[in-house]
């Protein structure tokens, strides 16, 4: 017996996707632009990097988001108080005054997602420091310990070289430190290095009339043991 076929029209004709379907379709889209942004700000969006103070002697990280290239915060910023202290700033802070109630942070490096690395002054001094200072064995808490009366000379010296944004002096001050020598040869050695740092940081600070700075910085300079009148020779 023969079954009669009824014949398909177009419009009997079944859609090639259903509502659901674009749906779902849409949804996968989203989640995987979402995914590869994701990856994308995570590896060239992230900036990381790292901050000394001063006055405390310590480091720490912090870190935020932003659209690359454009620099447009996408967060705020994260600190990390307690990621890099340095192993060698407790031995150092007895001989400096570290309390203060709202420490500066200078910047020592910063990297955008896989860029190279920037860094800053601050970095000078933190490279000495840590010349092994993430070990118990830093050579310059060795050298404190064993040169106490140098040390009580060289710190507070450093403390404020740094303070006052002299870091590229501090290397020549360090290396001579490291020699042992006499404790009024490094006393002279000092004064040497922060009468010269000082003339030339206060014409720049009177230049761009930052007096109250200057005048700062005249007044620790001239509080070593046989200054010179600074305040004449920068005039």
């Amino acid at each position: 017996m023969l079954t009669a076929q009824v014949p398909v029209l177009p419009n009997d004709r079944r859609p090639f996707l259903t509502f659901r379907g674009w749906i779902l379709i849409v949804i996968g889209a989203l989640v995987m632009v979402l995914l590869f942004a994701s990856i994308f700000l995570n590896t060239a969006g992230l900036v990381v990097g790292e901050e000394f103070s001063p006055q405390t002697f310590s480091s720490r990280e912090f870190h935020y988001y932003q659209i690359p290239g454009l620099k447009w915060r996408l967060s705020s910023t994260y600190v990390d108080s307690a990621s890099g202290t340095l192993a060698c700033s407790a031995t150092i802070s007895k001989h400096i005054a570290s309390s203060v109630p709202n420490p500066r942070w200078d910047l020592i490096s910063y990297r955008m997602g896989t860029s190279t690395e920037v860094r800053a002054e601050a970095a000078i001094l933190v490279e000495y420091l840590r010349d092994s200072a993430w070990q118990a064995s830093s050579p310059w808490v060795q050298w404190t310990n064993e040169h106490p009366t140098l040390a009580a000379e060289l710190w507070p010296t450093v403390h404020g070289l740094a303070i006052h944004h002299g870091y590229s002096n501090i290397p020549e001050l360090m290396d001579f430190a490291w020699s042992v020598p006499s404790v009024v040869d490094l006393k002279r050695h000092s004064r040497l290095i922060v009468q010269r740092f000082a003339a030339e940081r206060v014409t720049f600070l009177n230049a761009a009339d930052r007096k109250t700075e200057a005048a700062e910085l005249l007044k620790w300079a001239s509080s070593f043991e046989g200054a010179t009148n600074l305040e004449a020779s920068v005039k």
